[in-house]
């Protein structure tokens, strides 16, 4: 069975984020100091794309983005930006105090550490989102997969390892 999680990310893959990078560069730009929401968008938008360093960048900035309880995304958002990466669009924000357990935030983080194949953090983000709220599918999809890179990640440094030994020998 495949992952939900898994088919909306490779979706995702095949739209280039490069259009949404300078879009979101150009709006930032011209609104003055940036919001929140758009460096939430900014930063999984760098995360999408394919080249390292824009990953990085783009995984600093998510990590650096006030956790606000205030900032929602819409499911109907939610789905168009799963289904179509419309991540500029989706964020709502109504500012009000810095809050550590916000949702959305936790859950774009997540799924920034596993694009960038960091993936112990993004199962332990997912932990936390499954703390918070234990019927969070998304937070039980991205563990899920977290958990899967993993698991295939030791199993190939220890066939990886036994192979080493058993040419030595």
């Amino acid at each position: 069975m495949v992952n939900p999680l898994e088919e909306r990310l490779a979706a995702e893959d095949e739209i280039d984020p490069m259009p949404d990078v300078q879009r979101i560069e150009a709006e930032m730009r011209t609104s003055g100091a940036p919001s929140d929401s758009q460096m939430m968008a900014y930063g999984y938008t760098l995360v999408r794309c394919t080249i390292h360093p824009m990953q990085t960048k783009g995984l600093a900035i998510l990590k650096s983005t006030p956790r606000d309880p205030h900032v929602k995304i819409s499911s109907d958002a939610r789905d168009r930006w799963l289904s179509r990466s419309c991540v500029n669009e989706c964020v709502r924000v109504d500012l009000h105090a810095q809050h550590p357990t916000n949702r959305d935030y936790l859950f774009y983080l997540g799924l920034g550490y596993f694009r960038v194949k960091h993936y112990a953090e993004a199962k332990q983000i997912a932990e936390e989102l499954m703390r918070l709220d234990n019927s969070n599918q998304q937070a039980l999809q991205l563990y899920e997969l977290a958990d899967e890179k993993l698991l295939r990640g030791t199993t190939t440094t220890t066939m990886t390892a036994l192979l080493l030994l058993l040419l030595r020998a």
